[in-house]
């Protein structure tokens, strides 16, 4: 399994480095990304190579994915799917070279896929990022901001992640909430240029569901059960319950191990209490009769304090 970054032993670090060499040769790289104050909250990211072929960031075909997670997951979620997908490039390479070598006429050339690097970010309010943004949160994170943090990220309009993307072949990748601020990233200047995006299960939604009586979506996050004695115990009771039944372990093991976090927190400030809960900061309004979607204010700043 790819560690996670630890959020509370490094608050103020700019750059963490994720504990011991990962499974099948990736390596990775965490990161805080800045952009205050034309942003007010902060993220965080994570880098992914393959040390075996960093020369390859120099081919112009190399391809750099950027990738966003959905609601209630963090940048983690991904792991299990990055080490797949490498499997099969070096499957495909190894087939290609096996042809070659013997000359086979019935081998049908693919093209050749180059990974460059693999990048993979938490929205503001989700995972480690929540963490960091705990003490100013006071409002709830739309997609669009997800979209517009991801924007100003690969445009370099922060500070913490000293890359420039300008020169890379960006292959967006989002899931849910994810796919659809991978959209709204677009609609920023300097204007981002992917060489193409793919949409996992784009989360949409008729306007109607937040117009009325209540919004069920807020309703279902504050009724759900969010802490446990222990991660091991968060691991149990998920594990025996759908939909979390039904996932691959490695992705339900990475999503207790890098979504959970020991108590007291913000929300529950109780020092004498102890367990884990979720890294998640859901502070969406409830819709009623006298609630529209233009009548939600959200302030334009806040006041982070220093890292």
């Amino acid at each position: 399994m790819i560690s996670c970054f630890c959020h509370e032993e490094h608050p103020s670090e700019t750059v963490v480095t994720c504990g011991d060499a990962i499974v099948k040769g990736l390596q990775s790289e965490c990161f805080i990304f800045d952009p205050r104050p034309n942003i007010p909250l902060v993220t965080t990211a994570k880098r992914y190579w393959d040390p075996s072929t960093a020369l390859k960031d120099v081919d112009p075909t190399a391809l750099t994915l950027v990738f966003a997670h959905g609601t209630g997951f963090h940048k983690e979620q991904w792991e299990s799917s990055i080490e797949d997908l490498y499997d099969i490039v070096d499957s495909e390479q190894q087939q290609r070279e096996q042809a070659q070598s013997s000359c086979n006429p019935t081998y049908k050339t693919t093209p050749e896929l180059r990974i460059r690097e693999v990048w993979s970010s938490d929205a503001p309010n989700h995972g480690d990022a929540s963490v960091l943004n705990e003490r100013v949160f006071t409002y709830a994170v739309r997609w669009d901001e997800y979209g517009r943090m991801i924007h100003a990220f690969l445009a370099g309009l922060g500070t913490g992640v000293n890359f420039d993307f300008r020169g890379h072949n960006l292959v967006g990748i989002g899931h849910s909430m994810g796919a659809i601020s991978m959209l709204f990233s677009l609609n920023y200047f300097p204007s981002l240029t992917f060489q193409s995006i793919i949409l996992i299960e784009p989360m949409t939604l008729s306007q109607s569901y937040f117009v009325g009586a209540s919004n069920f979506l807020a309703e279902g996050a504050a009724k759900r059960r969010d802490t446990w004695a222990s991660k091991e115990e968060a691991y149990k009771s998920f594990k025996s319950r759908k939909p979390w039944a039904e996932w691959d372990d490695r992705v339900l093991r990475i999503y207790v191990e890098c979504g959970l976090r020991e108590l007291p927190t913000g929300d529950y400030p109780d020092k004498e209490q102890r367990g884990v809960i979720v890294c998640l900061l859901v502070l969406m309004p409830v819709a009623t009769k006298h609630t529209t979607k233009s009548s939600i204010n959200f302030p334009s700043t806040l006041s982070l304090p220093a890292l």
